[in-house]
């Protein structure tokens, strides 16, 4: 009887044995089998990386393509704009070149016409302030008076012309002490005197005047010239 029961045991401890090794080799199997998915979801995730990596640099080189025609484009259009932009400009100040000549040439007659007036004025202040009435003529204080407003009237009309002409960028020529300049001046008296320079303007016989640099009239001048220099200049011709 005791060698059955322990006949029993003994099966059953070999039963137990065969059953942890089953389970051990499942357990090993389970582990291998969550490894190699490991495995294949880690060469999965590389490969996918990879992919990736490659179409990003598809597509930088595409972009950075993209971006060099859209500069080299942009400079041409640029360059485009720049050369309108010069023509226009020169365009532009041609126009306003020949618009300012035109109006120069519509102004410059009336202006001429003023400067006469100007200049008339300035003269006939001039012979009035240097009279000398007579003695009849002292005595008639209403006279005197009359002359004497008729200057001041005369005088300030001068004034308000001469304010017109600066308005325009008007201005007198000057001329005396300076060398005669043929293209501002004109000689209509010759005036001798050793003491002064050959060629200088030493008077002024009706002023010119010019306009941003353009002459408006001819300064009529009374140049110097030496007598000495005259002779010495006849007996070589």
């Amino acid at each position: 009887m005791s060698e059955e029961l322990q006949t029993d045991h003994n099966g059953e401890y070999q039963v137990e044995q065969l059953v942890d090794q089953f389970r051990a080799f499942l357990q090993q199997e389970d582990s291998q089998q969550s490894d190699s998915q490991n495995e294949s979801q880690d060469n999965v995730t590389l490969f996918t990386l990879f992919t990736e990596l490659a179409t990003l640099k598809t597509e930088v080189k595409r972009e950075s393509r993209q971006v060099k025609e859209a500069v080299t484009q942009f400079g041409t259009v640029f360059d485009t704009l720049k050369d309108n932009n010069q023509l226009l400009s020169r365009e532009l100040e041609q126009r306003q070149a020949q618009k300012n000549q035109t109006l120069f040439a519509s102004q410059e007659s009336i202006l001429v016409d003023v400067i006469d007036f100007y200049d008339r004025l300035g003269v006939t202040l001039r012979t009035l302030e240097t009279y000398k009435p007579s003695w009849l003529e002292r005595r008639l204080k209403r006279d005197l008076a009359f002359r004497k407003n008729t200057v001041q009237g005369l005088a300030m009309t001068r004034r308000r012309v001469g304010r017109l002409l600066a308005r325009h960028d008007i201005e007198s020529i000057p001329c005396v002490g300076k060398p005669l300049d043929p293209h501002r001046m004109r000689a209509v008296k010759i005036h001798h005197d050793k003491q002064q320079v050959d060629g200088i303007v030493v008077g002024v016989v009706r002023h010119g005047y010019i306009r941003r640099g353009e002459v408006l009239r001819l300064a009529e001048v009374i140049v110097n010239q030496n007598k000495a220099e005259c002779k010495s200049t006849d007996s070589a011709t």
